[in-house]
């Protein structure tokens, strides 16, 4: 019992310590976990996040990439600017191309007046593109030629649009063979592998169990506005860490 009761504090300690740190940076500290596998890929994004350089985030569902890329955004000189976001896997195929590109009155059946796309919201700030590699051949040709001259013309319109993004995609899938398989254009996935960073897998940050449980425990019961109690799980991890 005394034992257990040990274990409660010295979490809701650590715990304690994470939310001041949290409170005081709302960026990489954001991310709950202390593992060092955590920690190498917060050190990779941090020497990367000031620049304007294209990303590609990998890491299989779940991990935590939208949740990097905003806080690469947020240690970014883009903080203060858009951050639109973009799940491929979620969009139809025949609607995906209306939905990041612009389009011009009367450009296309039913279109009453212009429309402006995803890339155009995300003008001066990131865009996110989440399951990259989803996404077909031909669409892949357009962002390419985003990324290369950053602009791209509407249908219905004669003349190119700029616009300045920050490029951070995210796959969970190996872009590098899928390319070498013909099945993604060695151009694209060079132009978003300037700069590469692997969020780890929960398989691979045991150690932060402990602050995770605690973390939610907290959440929930906060949005349940019940107390919050140590659960056994929680404890067992924390005895777990400690020893380890």
């Amino acid at each position: 019992m005394v034992e257990r009761a040990a274990d409660k504090a010295r979490l809701h300690q650590r715990l304690a310590t994470l939310e001041r740190h949290v409170a005081q940076r709302a960026n990489f500290d954001a991310m709950i976990g202390t593992s060092p596998a955590l920690r190498r890929a917060q050190d990779l994004a941090r020497q990367v996040a000031p620049t304007d350089g294209t990303l590609l985030l990998g890491g299989p569902n779940g991990a935590g990439k939208e949740q990097s890329a905003q806080a690469l955004r947020e240690a970014s000189g883009r903080r203060q600017k858009a951050f639109v976001a973009v799940n491929y896997s979620t969009f139809p195929r025949d609607l995906l191309d209306l939905q990041l590109f612009s389009h011009k009155k009367r450009a296309l059946t039913g279109a009453l007046g212009d429309k402006k796309g995803l890339l155009e919201e995300a003008n001066g700030g990131t865009l996110f593109l989440d399951e990259i590699g989803e996404l077909e051949l031909n669409m892949q040709a357009k962002l390419l030629r985003v990324l290369e001259l950053q602009q791209f013309t509407k249908p219905g319109d004669t003349k190119p649009t700029q616009v300045n993004v920050r490029l951070i995609a995210a796959t969970n899938r190996n872009l590098e063979q899928a390319a070498a398989d013909g099945n993604f254009r060695h151009g694209l996935y060079y132009r978003l592998s300037v700069f590469t960073i692997v969020v780890p897998p929960f398989s691979a940050r045991m150690a932060d169990v402990p602050l995770l449980a605690a973390y939610f425990l907290q959440h929930f019961a906060t949005r349940s506005r019940r107390p919050a109690t140590c659960c056994a799980c929680a404890t067992y991890w924390t005895s777990k860490s400690s020893t380890s």
